[in-house]
């Protein structure tokens, strides 16, 4: 892991402006971002943390920097929400002079150092009606009375900016393993979705299937269903699965995250359809 670039290097380059696929992360998952107090060295965060990672986006396709584990489940519930259109990492608080300004407001001492210390939010989100929410995480343990001033600037800086700031700690996050794992599978399977070249109109018979038949096959798990619909249309195994994860990814299917819903219990009577009406390609766009 590198040290972190500096700060005019990251100016000149265009770190942490743009939007959408040409947005630059002002720290990427590669560096090492410097101590703030509460680690120390890279080993140390990743052990509070988890390990810094890069992570293909479906929202937006491009690299994602994430800088936690509890950052990567954050990033994998944003990009499975239709109503969010871009999704903005590490986004930095570079009005200095506003930032500042905020510090003596609230008498809050501020780091000296060589260069700028830049704050950052870890993620700048922008909802479908094009209003925006800066949402930040940080875990119970860290939040130190240092911490929370910090947070009391931030919170300052986007609200003179007229955008909501939300922290988020792991106590809002859902505590079960499967459903932790359930939603990093419907993520990396609505990625590969697109390359495994499954047409709509095997997509829209499989889903007419489940809509028409759900009923006379109520007491058979899902599983057992994706097998009969392979088998009557003729196609791969397991390419019913796969659609199943898709139309759940997409909010089509709507089916009880905190369950292995693969297994012999979950029965094909637990899925509940939310569409209206027939499938169209948009629905399940990638």
């Amino acid at each position: 892991m590198g040290a972190p670039k500096k700060y005019k290097t990251k100016i000149k380059d265009n770190y942490g402006v743009g939007e959408g696929i040409d947005y630059k992360p002002w720290y990427e998952a590669t560096e090492y971002v410097p101590k703030t107090g509460i680690y120390t060295s890279p080993g140390e965060r990743e052990k509070k943390l988890g390990n810094n990672t890069r992570k293909l986006g479906i929202t937006v396709p491009r690299i994602h920097h994430l800088l936690s584990s509890y950052e990567i489940f954050l990033f994998t519930v944003f990009d499975l929400n239709p109503n969010i259109i871009d999704i903005r990492e590490q986004f930095p608080l570079l009005k200095l002079e506003t930032v500042r300004d905020i510090f003596n407001y609230f008498n809050i001492k501020q780091r000296q150092s060589e260069e700028p210390h830049v704050l950052t939010t870890d993620f700048l989100i922008r909802l479908a009606d094009r209003t925006e929410l800066a949402v930040t995480f940080k875990p119970t343990d860290f939040l130190s009375k240092r911490q929370m001033q910090l947070f009391q600037v931030e919170k300052e800086y986007w609200q003179r900016n007229g955008i909501e700031w939300k922290l988020c700690t792991e106590k809002e996050l859902p505590q079960s393993k499967t459903y932790l794992k359930n939603i990093n599978e419907l993520h990396n399977n609505l990625k590969t979705f697109k390359d495994k070249s499954i047409s709509f109109y095997i997509v829209n018979a499989i889903y007419s299937f489940v809509n028409e038949c759900s009923n006379d096959l109520r007491n058979h798990s899902l599983l057992e269903v994706a097998q009969i619909i392979d088998e009557d249309l003729s196609i791969d195994t397991g390419t019913s699965v796969t659609v199943f994860k898709v139309l759940i990814a997409k909010g089509i299917f709507q089916l009880d995250l905190n369950q292995n819903f693969f297994s012999e219990n979950v029965k094909i009577s637990q899925i509940k359809i939310l569409k209206n009406g027939a499938l169209s390609k948009s629905d399940i766009a990638a």
